[in-house]
């Protein structure tokens, strides 16, 4: 089961559909955590053809581009928005990034097993609240941990 949320004007959390501004598949991660910024590294690291756009959700173009977009809901959880304005979060997201990038596009097919949609949302859920505890060097501006 796909969770597919169309943003646009009418949506709370909204992209204008059919904006020039995206072109290709937008990745939104937070880039004040060290351990979303090297996730964020390695999708560039793989995505050799530029399939992907991977931008921090606090460059300052990010809120004129997606206006929809609340700080909150990202900081939760990874978007990926595509260029129709549709998007996904969190653990969909993730296998919509697998499913985009030819040497990773066989991961995505694990969503189809039974149940492993179920675990991934979970697991995905528990990684993003506790993201800013798997490096004890982290630090964080602006107190952004203290939002987790």
């Amino acid at each position: 089961m796909r969770s597919v949320e169309p943003v646009g004007s009418s949506t709370p959390e909204g992209l204008r559909p059919g904006t020039p501004e995206v072109v290709k598949p937008v990745v939104l991660y937070d880039g004040r955590c060290r351990f979303c910024t090297a996730g964020a590294d390695r999708i560039r690291a793989l995505d050799h053809e530029g399939r992907l756009e991977v931008v921090s959700l606090h460059e300052p173009a990010v809120r004129a581009r997606f206006p929809g977009l609340t700080l909150e809901a990202v900081l939760q959880e990874m978007h990926f928005v595509r260029p129709d304005g549709s998007m996904e979060k969190g653990h969909a997201a993730f296998r919509e990034i697998l499913g985009t990038l030819p040497q990773t596009r066989w991961l995505a097919l694990l969503w189809k097993l039974p149940g492993f949609s179920f675990v991934a949302d979970k697991s995905y859920k528990w990684v993003a609240r506790n993201r800013y505890r798997f490096n004890k060097k982290t630090t964080c501006e602006n107190d952004v941990c203290s939002m987790h």
